[in-house]
């Protein structure tokens, strides 16, 4: 596959992208991905949280949203809006910005040190890929062994 968008369907979005929560995965256990927080999501699920700092969080949005193509949307120019100013938008409203701690904080709570989920972090994901990808193959298929040649499959579809 080109992209994990095309295998794994949006849970709380799958219908906007087109995609079927029922539709056959060629694999097994059954994977989604969402951004929900996690009072929102079934009971009977197992769970990988990816958690990333916040101020990177901050910074790809500033870029994103202040700096690239997006500005034709909010007609500015790219760069016409400080990171200062961003930065007291973005955390004025509850909805823009403090989803991020919203997020953290519902899982955080509910589920640390618990089997069923997997808290791990996007910055430890990019430096130790390895390391991580044998940390998820454990904790979804507790009793395989994840080989050399696999771990190169999986390092090379995940990596941009």
């Amino acid at each position: 596959f080109e992209d994990l968008n095309e295998v794994v369907p949006w849970f709380h979005a799958a219908l906007l992208c087109g995609q079927d929560l029922d539709a056959p995965q060629g694999f097994q256990p059954r994977l989604y991905k969402t951004h929900q927080l996690y009072e929102k999501l079934p009971e009977d699920a197992k769970f990988i949280v990816l958690f990333r700092d916040p101020e990177e969080i901050f910074w790809t949005r500033y870029r994103r949203y202040c700096n690239s193509s997006w500005t034709k949307y909010a007609e500015i120019r790219p760069g016409e809006i400080s990171p200062e100013v961003y930065a007291a938008g973005m955390f004025a409203h509850m909805h823009a910005g403090n989803e991020v701690w919203r997020f953290m904080k519902s899982w955080l709570e509910c589920c640390a040190g618990q089997e069923r989920v997997l808290l791990m972090t996007y910055e430890d994901l990019v430096q130790k890929p390895a390391e991580q990808i044998h940390r998820i193959a454990r904790f979804i298929l507790p009793h395989h062994r994840i080989t050399e040649e696999l771990l190169n499959v999986v390092q090379n579809q995940s990596t941009k």
